[in-house]
């Protein structure tokens, strides 16, 4: 006869080794698990230190960037105040209703022989901007090809405490080194721009009383015969456009009275002004028949 009292104890050893299977499982999960964590602990520790870096980096860009915008061309704030004063301009033109036409005129001048049309000469002006102190990649004045333009317009020259910024050597022999271009091009002309980041209320500072406007006017000039340069240009912006009403008038006495003093000397000092674009700012700002005089 067969015994059959070995079947439970297999049945119990079967028991026995599921348990011992589950617990590997378990254990294998959990260490799974512990991987999965160390993992995911050391990408976030890498994720966060890298944007710890690239933001000091960002910041140290954004930051160089803004000193080489505010030696070039005065702080981010001026350049977004002027974007204001134009988009204000355009609004208020908008909103006037102002009714214009636009006249089609053929290419061609009809029924006049070619030789009714004069040929015009043409300006072409362009700004440098003066190398800054330490940035890679500045254009050098003797790199410029002088043939390119017909005027190259210096900026800035910047007003401070009511007369011109004091020069250094160094913008000095900038200035000399632009102007040395015109011993490779003779007809081309080297001015000074006046403007840029000059402080806030510079212009109306020195065009306010005709006292300030002569020592301005002296200090200008003799720096331009210093440096060997043709003429001077004025970029205020702008002259009156919320502020002082007067200053467009102290914009023109200035004006006027630099041209007065060019006569009396009898220079050929050449005088342009960078003036706004919308018509708003135009009628608001400048005495166009008197400047044009």
């Amino acid at each position: 006869m067969f015994s059959d009292r070995q079947l439970p104890q297999a049945k119990y050893e079967l028991l026995i080794e599921n348990k011992r299977i589950g617990l590997n499982c378990s254990r294998a999960l959990r260490a799974a698990g512990v991987v999965v964590a160390i993992v995911v602990i050391t990408c976030l520790t890498v994720y966060i230190s890298w944007r710890s870096l690239k933001s000091v980096d960002d910041r140290g860009f954004v930051k160089k960037l803004w000193e080489l915008n505010l030696k070039n061309y005065g702080p981010v704030e001026r350049l977004q105040h002027r974007a204001e004063l134009y988009g204000s301009a355009l609004k208020q033109y908008l909103d006037s209703n102002q009714s214009y036409t636009v006249i089609a005129v053929e290419s061609a001048v009809i029924n006049r022989s070619s030789n009714d049309v004069k040929t015009k000469t043409f300006r072409l002006v362009c700004y440098y901007t003066l190398p800054s102190n330490g940035t890679g990649g500045d254009l050098m004045p003797e790199e410029i090809d002088p043939s390119l333009c017909t005027h190259i317009n210096i900026a800035f020259a910047r007003i401070t405490n009511g007369s011109l910024q004091p020069v250094n050597s160094t913008v000095m022999g900038l200035y000399n080194r632009v102007s040395a271009l015109k011993s490779r091009n003779p007809s081309l002309k080297v001015l000074l721009t006046i403007g840029g980041s000059s402080e806030p209320g510079s212009f109306g500072t020195v065009s306010a009383t005709h006292a300030s406007r002569k020592l301005f006017i002296h200090d200008t000039l003799a720096l331009l015969a210093k440096c060997k340069l043709d003429g001077l240009d004025f970029d205020w912006e702008f002259p009156a456009w919320q502020s002082d009403k007067r200053e467009r008038v102290h914009f023109t006495q200035l004006l006027m009275e630099l041209r007065d003093e060019l006569n009396r000397r009898h220079s050929k000092f050449i005088v342009s002004v960078a003036v706004a674009a919308p018509k708003p700012i135009i009628d608001y700002s400048y005495d166009i028949p008197q400047m044009a005089e």
